[in-house]
């Protein structure tokens, strides 16, 4: 369990507002040394939490085990050839299209649509691809431990992460299924690792934007940033049962502070 339970910025949050400030800054391409090990297949950390989305949130689409789904993928039998160049074309960070107001602007997102036409194509045969060709062992390693101590904890961070959310994703909770499980991994993160809460939100979201649109990064920000200021001033709000407590008014804490901690936690983006 992590015992530093360290600070978020303050540039990125405001607590008097209840709201992130700024998004956080816009994800930067990896060098090749960062990207690949010496064999050529995936090894950072964001690849490794890229798998543990896709894991988690098939096994939620298909209501099975997720190491389950995770195992079956690495014993998967290899069948097939795989070209590992294709992966320095891999792209973990999705293309800015843009507003597109002019000729010129117009003509460069259709180039980078066309662009997105080709990464997909390349993501395709990775995601599917047999894990071993694709993610060295530290990836897999990284990954898998992330998909099981998410698995386990999900129901009790789901009653904490669920009440933050916009209306809308309450009311069409099928529109929030990738938030919600990068959401899950990050807060397994924040709780059961030593890796800084500033690197785990800003992972969650790059890995937001590059699945989802519109305004889920700015949502998924808005959520952990608000569980990052619960957890920083009350010990234990990693504890659902804390926090329930702490709603009913059982717990002592400066009327002041109760005010603003269940204000933010009752009014989501």
């Amino acid at each position: 369990m992590k015992t530093d339970r360290g600070s978020f910025s303050s540039t990125a949050y405001d607590s008097e507002k209840g709201r992130p400030t700024a998004m956080p800054r816009k994800p930067r391409e990896m060098s090749r040394t960062e990207k690949l090990d010496p064999f050529g297949r995936l090894r950072s950390p964001r690849a490794a939490r890229e798998l543990a989305l896709c894991t988690l949130y098939s096994a939620m689409s298909k209501d099975v085990d997720p190491l389950k789904v995770f195992d079956e993928r690495l014993n998967q039998r290899i069948g097939r050839d795989f070209n590992r160049e294709i992966l320095e074309f891999y792209n973990h960070s999705p293309v800015d299209v843009g507003n597109n107001e002019t000729e010129e602007e117009e003509e460069k997102a259709a180039a980078q649509i066309r662009e997105q036409e080709v990464e997909a194509d390349v993501e395709g045969t990775v995601l599917l691809a047999p894990l071993p060709l694709v993610y060295s062992r530290f990836a897999l390693r990284l990954a898998r431990s992330l998909v099981k101590a998410t698995s386990e904890r999900w129901a009790q961070q789901e009653e904490i992460i669920k009440p933050l959310f916009p209306r809308k994703w309450r009311n069409e909770p099928e529109m929030a299924w990738i938030p919600l499980v990068v959401l899950q991994i990050a807060v397994t993160e924040i709780e059961t690792t030593e890796t800084s809460q500033k690197v785990i939100i800003n992972e969650a979201i790059d890995l937001t934007r590059r699945f989802c649109d519109g305004a889920a990064p700015r949502i998924v920000h808005g959520i952990l940033a608000r569980y990052t200021e619960i957890r920083q001033n009350f010990p234990g709000a990693g504890d659902a049962l804390w926090l329930e407590t702490l709603l009913q008014g059982h717990q002592e804490v400066p009327s002041s502070v109760m005010f603003r901690l269940v204000k933010s936690h009752l009014e989501p983006f």
